[in-house]
């Protein structure tokens, strides 16, 4: 089976996004039945001509949209996929220009690993 794994480029003000570094080391790898298909998304629809802003209230904004487009799909389509969504904390480098609390890159890729294999 496939597994649509979905990050997102950095937006506001930071030089990373820990979710695109985990899509991007996890894409093409197998965790048990589960091929791992990873897309990192676009945030930055103003540098592309689309109007977008930021909004400060994070249930209505990328993660929540990704996840309510996808079903809203599969429910219009007649598909029965599981999905789920799993927000992850920032990782040490995002932490460092924010001071905020953290995980290592690689605990946070090990963490979705661990999410994978329990499905």
């Amino acid at each position: 089976m496939k597994l649509l794994l979905t990050g997102f480029e950095p937006f506001l003000n930071n030089a990373i996004n820990p979710t695109e570094v985990i899509v991007n080391e996890l894409h093409g790898q197998r965790i048990n039945d589960y091929q791992i298909i990873g897309e990192v998304l676009p945030v930055e629809f103003n540098k592309h001509g689309l109007p977008a802003k930021i909004s400060n209230t994070a249930g209505a904004y990328l993660c929540n949209n990704v996840m309510y487009h996808g079903l809203h799909y599969f429910e219009e389509n007649g598909r029965k996929v599981p999905s789920g969504f799993i927000h992850i904390p920032a990782s040490h480098p995002l932490a460092v220009e924010r001071d905020i609390p953290s995980w290592a890159d690689a605990d946070l890729i090990k963490g979705i690993q661990i999410a994978i294999a329990c499905l």
